[in-house]
């Protein structure tokens, strides 16, 4: 009889935790948002969970199925924008707590979707990219062919860490951080003035302090498409050897982006009565941030690899930072520490001329791969 009760206990309790199991396990709808230009339109879902939801697509008459199973929302909507690949979208949740994105597109598309995990400051988010299936025939047939000239170059922002009275590192030989920095900036701006591509900004040519905010200054001088600042590292350890690339936290990052929308975005409003308030906090925010950290992580990713080979580290390493330098959310910035001039060895390599033109073309690789511009 004991041991009866004691089996009737454990099944009303396991019954009792598979019951909370079942509710907390169940998948949150943190945020949705999109973006969208001329090539594709990508829709996220930051979720609670790493799950996979069932995707059909009829192309017959052009509808998009989207459906996440015992899901719910967290937030509301954000109103859907014109653009050339979506004309409306309905999102329905039914009794068995199943939600669905019903897409209607205005014309045939190419669906892409994938899962990312958390990683970092980035949590479980599902990805869906739209592609116009005519476009991408048309884009793999020039593909074939040699790529041409862009018509608007990229602009490329240089900045040259330090400079004037300000000497930055200073290594056991007595070499300046400002005048490494800047040697091999100038080695970057002319692998870059050689490609049809790019034009370049410096925020300094010579020896000569420039404050902040005229660094940051240059980066809105026109529409840059990258902003690199060039410097080199410091440690109590001269044994430390090796680069590093730094993206802005996300959490400086959110700051810079509540500056900018609380003065920009007064009238906008989300579907289901979310006011300026919680749009600020909830969509457009978390949107500029993920795509502002992203891009920004990608191409310090993109050049902390191609720097890994010439300074022998043979590792990633992609840091977040809060140097002020990089907190501008108008275009992607990273900085990069090429080496370690408290290290002897290493400052000797830093004042040679060969070791600089390694660095600048690891560097200049590294901005042709991030806009896809691949030489060997």
């Amino acid at each position: 009889q004991y041991l009866k009760i004691t089996f009737t206990k454990l099944y009303f309790v396991f019954i009792l935790f598979g019951w909370k199991f079942s509710v907390y396990s169940q998948t949150h709808i943190q945020n949705f948002r999109y973006n969208h230009n001329s090539e594709k339109m990508r829709m996220v879902w930051d979720l609670s969970h790493n799950v996979e939801p069932k995707l059909e697509y009829d192309v017959e008459n052009k509808t998009i199925y989207v459906i996440f199973e015992k899901t719910n929302m967290s937030n509301g909507l954000p109103v859907l924008s014109e653009n050339p690949y979506v004309s409306s979208f309905t999102v329905l949740m039914s009794e068995d707590r199943n939600t669905k994105f019903i897409f209607h597109t205005k014309k045939e598309i190419s669906l892409k979707n994938f899962n990312l995990k958390s990683k970092g400051i980035f949590g479980n988010r599902y990805v869906l990219d739209l592609q116009d299936k005519n476009h991408i025939s048309e884009k793999l047939h020039n593909s074939i062919k040699q790529k041409p000239p862009r018509k608007n170059k990229y602009t490329i922002v240089l900045d040259a860490g330090h400079g004037g009275s300000d000497p930055g590192a200073i290594g056991p030989y007595g070499s300046y951080e400002k005048n490494i920095a800047l040697f091999i900036v100038r080695r970057i701006a002319k692998a870059l003035q050689k490609n049809p591509n790019f034009q370049v900004i410096l925020t300094r040519q010579d020896d000569y302090f420039v404050d902040l905010q005229t660094r940051l200054a240059k980066v809105n001088e026109k529409t840059s498409d990258l902003f690199l600042s060039i410097h080199v590292d410091s440690s109590k350890n001269n044994l430390a050897y090796g680069s590093s690339t730094f993206v802005l936290s996300e959490q400086c990052a959110l700051e810079e982006a509540r500056k900018i929308f609380q003065l920009s975005n007064k009238g906008i409003q989300l579907a289901g009565g979310m006011g300026e308030k919680n749009l600020i906090s909830s969509v457009v925010i978390n949107f500029k941030v993920d795509h502002y950290v992203t891009q920004s992580y990608k191409v310090a990713e993109i050049i902390s690899k191609r720097l890994s080979k010439v300074t022998k580290t043979n590792k990633v390493n992609v840091k977040y930072s809060e140097f002020q330098v990089l907190r501008s959310l108008k275009t992607p910035s990273v900085l990069v520490e090429t080496d370690f001039i408290s290290n002897p060895e290493r400052e000797i390599l830093l004042n040679t001329p060969k070791y600089q033109k390694k660095i600048a073309k690891g560097i200049y690789e590294g901005i042709l791969e991030y806009f896809g511009f691949f030489e060997k």
